[in-house]
């Protein structure tokens, strides 16, 4: 969930399931979303607060940037830190109230590890010359899971295969020669597992 910005009257939510508006209540400091969409933000001294649905609460700071967030029915807090001033900030600890934390390490501002408190548990990120990712690689112990990413080199560098741990192959196709309008128009896996195919109207929605 991301608080991406207040235009007049609006505020403007950006979530896994789209973008949302929520406009203001009257003369009040609260931003409404509609009927069906239960959310409301509501402004204080250091930022905004926005309550979800299920009655969790995000805080943000009075550059929208996500500071914590608090679970109220089972009183879980996750708190946000950064590096770096806003808006290049990154973002590089994540902290629960039970103790357990993820620390984000980057090389050139691209995430590169991700630390957990577990020694035998680590992610790393790679990156080709273009700064696309090419492998996000986890280690377990002894044991390394590597997902591997391939792009088109004559377009848009879009994605054009993925490759997971299992070693199954995804393979992306797009409209037009050589990727260059840059619209997925195809999935499978392998052969012709789990195909899709998309197709857009003239405004590509």
């Amino acid at each position: 969930l991301v608080y991406s910005g207040q235009t007049n009257d609006c505020i403007s939510i950006r979530t896994i399931n789209g973008d949302f508006a929520l406009h203001k209540a009257g003369n009040t400091n609260s931003w409404l979303g509609a009927k069906d969409l239960l959310l409301k933000v509501t402004e204080t001294n250091t930022g905004y607060i926005l309550y979800a649905e299920n009655q969790d609460r995000y805080y943000f700071d009075t550059n929208g940037v996500l500071t914590n967030i608090i679970n109220r029915c089972y009183s879980n807090t996750l708190t946000f830190s950064y590096f770096g001033a806003y808006p290049t900030n990154l973002l590089t600890n994540v902290i629960h109230n039970n103790g357990q934390y993820l620390n984000l390490f980057y090389e050139s501002n691209r995430l590169s590890r991700i630390d957990t408190p577990s020694a035998n548990f680590t992610m790393y990120y790679y990156y080709n010359v273009s700064g696309e990712l090419t492998n996000a690689t986890r280690y377990i112990s002894d044991i390394n899971q590597s997902v591997g990413y391939l792009y088109d080199t004559s377009g848009d560098h879009c994605l054009t295969q993925r490759v997971n741990a299992a070693g199954e192959v995804f393979t992306y196709l797009y409209s037009g020669a050589s990727n260059k309008t840059g619209w997925c128009t195809n999935m499978v896996l392998g052969t012709n597992y789990y195909q899709h195919t998309l197709a857009y109207d003239e405004n590509y929605t």
